[in-house]
């Protein structure tokens, strides 16, 4: 939050719903977000944001280490979770 007001760096995220998932947006946003949010979307996969004002450049914020969303998505896939059962292979099978 930056001055009172909500400025989002939404960077290199995997968006994945799950069988049960409802929700036709990729964001939620909470009762804090009004028509002052703002938000820089960068090497997302996919992102839907609906009327909300995105930025073409990010906001200053600290340095962080990054990787790109397939990359993240592929490492947790290899090594999330706590163990591995009968159920996984299937559910990997449908990513």
């Amino acid at each position: 939050m930056v001055d009172g007001r909500i400025r989002v760096n939404y960077v290199n995220n995997y968006l994945k719903p799950g069988p049960n998932t409802k929700a036709k947006q990729g964001i939620t946003l909470g009762p804090q977000a009004n028509a002052e949010t703002r938000f820089h979307l960068s090497g997302n996969h996919p992102v839907k944001l609906m009327d909300h004002p995105i930025e073409s450049q990010p906001f200053p914020a600290p340095a962080v280490l990054t990787q790109s969303a397939a990359e993240g998505y592929s490492a947790v896939l290899a090594r999330a979770g706590a163990r591995r059962d009968p159920v996984d292979p299937s559910a990997l099978a449908r990513s």
